[in-house]
């Protein structure tokens, strides 16, 4: 029992060390992209890029209620012990968000990656970077703040697959690959946050069962 609880503890300890080394990478890449662009006169495109990360969480959060149509009622049925059935809703729950997370930040990336018709394309790359995820990095963290850490496994993983991807962009010259990669990533937190809840799953229905007999 006690090398169980180490390991959580080590997990768990591993996992904010991340969350705060990516905390950090988002703020200097916003910083050193915005000041940089500032420079590069592109004034109007900065404050609305900061205005965005700021205020952003406001709008995705309001459109993340969609997913309470599949994930409040997949929760009471896990309540109800009713596993298929709710495992389906909550599925569905899981593809709805990865969708709003996904073409959220690929479509202010993609927006803010036209700056570099005007601009040198580094700066360009880390301040639309930063500004992508900004908003969903706020939501991430107060979700977090009340006991829930998908959101942030979401965040992080994508965060991951989505530099891997531009990385391999730069590299190959083909942004596919931030698309692909950015996909894997939210699919990998998917699964990462899914095993919790099979588990679970199974522990609740052994006591079910043990308690039938």
């Amino acid at each position: 029992m006690k090398e169980k609880i180490n390991l959580v503890e080590y997990i768990g300890g591993a996992f904010l060390l991340i969350v705060a080394f990516i905390s950090i990478v988002n703020l200097t890449a916003g910083l050193i992209g915005g000041i940089w662009l500032l420079f590069e006169g592109l004034f109007s495109e900065v404050i609305a890029g900061f205005l965005y990360s700021i205020f952003g969480h406001y709008i995705l959060g309001f459109v993340m209620m969609i997913t309470l149509v599949f994930g409040a009622p997949g929760t009471a049925l896990f309540e109800k012990q009713k596993y298929i059935l709710g495992s389906i809703f909550l599925l569905l729950n899981q593809i709805v968000t990865i969708g709003i997370v996904y073409f959220s930040v690929m479509y202010v990336f993609g927006v803010a990656v036209q700056l570099s018709e005007y601009a040198n394309y580094i700066p360009v790359l880390l301040f639309a970077y930063a500004v992508s995820f900004a908003p969903w990095a706020f939501l991430a963290n107060e979700d977090k703040k009340a006991g829930n850490q998908n959101a942030a496994i979401m965040v992080i993983s994508g965060q991951i697959g989505f530099v891997l991807g531009v990385i391999l962009m730069l590299i190959t010259g083909q942004g596919v690959w931030v698309s692909i990669l950015f996909l894997v990533g939210l699919l990998g937190a998917t699964v990462l946050n899914i095993i919790p809840v099979i588990g679970e799953m199974r522990t609740k229905k052994t006591l079910h069962t043990y308690e039938q007999q």
